[in-house]
């Protein structure tokens, strides 16, 4: 019955639990300074809120800003560009030409490209507005749980210990388990959004796309975002500058657009899938493929929690397999 009614909010108590104990070392600085465990937790909480909301507003703004300009951008290109081009003297048109494709029907292509992602982003939109009361009444819940379990966490963590159906040596051993996959994961996600901000800077500084730093920013943030990523700041950048190429007839602009197409998919995205696994299973002694397999199932169970839920999960079973191994090996050798 109790995990019937817990079963909606498994991925807020999960959340809680992480906000909790990730943010926990400035919770215990607080606390020794002012020696006052509510004021300490309301504290923490509301740094917890500032470092993810600030960062997160500035990135969605400026990306939402930027993608509709250069949707609006590449719609006047698409109408006034490609009737001005003269297929007799464009190098872009002949080479088209030379391979099949006509000019018209590029246009169209990529016309309804950008009408079918418009649709696609409006919907998604759309979907995510009408959800918005639902994530908003589950941040607070978990911004609520991860509170008391900061303030009473010395409380709270005796008992779940005491109801484990484990020897204390392996309780210990299962909690520094927790703690070292934890901060390996948040660790790992942060290295590789960092890395993955600066590439976008260098690539965009390189490949003439205004504002690198900037954009290196959001894609530090948006990395963090599952089922966003890299992708949805270099994609729109790529695709502008592939069709301003087109419908202008710069040769060099397209690609520099192409040119960044494949830069952000085998460089900036790719890492993601290559790095990642690698940094956190380095730093929680864990293999890559089984922090691949635990990303991706955590996702799949608990959506974007599950990031760092699933590795834990992972990293935790193979320590309860390890140790029943041990206590088998100890009592045939008896």
């Amino acid at each position: 019955m109790a995990i019937t009614i817990l079963r909606p909010f498994i991925s807020t108590i999960l959340a809680a639990i992480v906000i909790s104990y990730v943010s926990y070392p400035l919770y215990k600085w607080l606390n020794k300074k002012l020696n006052k465990k509510t004021i300490s937790a309301l504290i923490t909480i509301i740094v917890v809120v500032l470092v993810i909301t600030t960062p997160s507003v500035f990135a969605a703004n400026a990306l939402s800003k930027e993608i509709f300009a250069g949707y609006l951008i590449a719609k006047q290109y698409l109408a006034t560009g490609a009737n001005t081009i003269k297929c007799e003297t464009n190098v872009l048109c002949g080479f088209m030409k030379a391979v099949g494709i006509s000019e018209p029907s590029f246009t169209n292509f990529i016309s309804d490209s950008l009408g079918k992602a418009t649709a696609t982003i409006f919907n998604k939109l759309t979907i995510y507005i009408i959800s918005l009361p639902k994530i908003i009444a589950n941040i607070f819940i978990a911004l609520f749980l991860a509170y008391y379990l900061l303030k009473d966490g010395n409380k709270i963590l005796p008992y779940a210990k005491s109801i484990i159906p484990l020897k204390t040596e392996n309780q210990d051993k299962l909690i520094r388990r927790f703690n070292e996959v934890i901060y390996a994961v948040v660790y790992g996600n942060v290295i590789v959004a960092v890395i993955q901000g600066v590439l976008t800077s260098i690539g965009f500084f390189l490949l003439g796309v205004p504002s690198p730093l900037i954009w290196g920013i959001v894609t530090m943030f948006t990395s963090l975002i599952p089922f966003l990523g890299a992708f949805v700041v270099w994609m729109p950048a790529a695709v502008f500058l592939i069709v301003a190429g087109y419908s202008s007839g710069d040769g060099a602009v397209l690609l520099r657009g192409l040119g960044l197409m494949l830069y952000g998919f085998f460089f900036i995205s790719s890492i993601d899938n290559i790095l990642k696994p690698r940094i956190i299973g380095g730093r929680a002694n864990l293999h890559p493929a089984l922090v691949l397999i635990g990303v991706i199932s955590g996702l799949a169970a608990f959506g974007i929690i599950g990031i760092i839920i699933g590795p834990v999960i992972i990293a935790l079973a193979t320590s309860i397999i390890q140790m029943a191994s041990r206590n088998k090996a100890i009592k045939n050798s008896v």
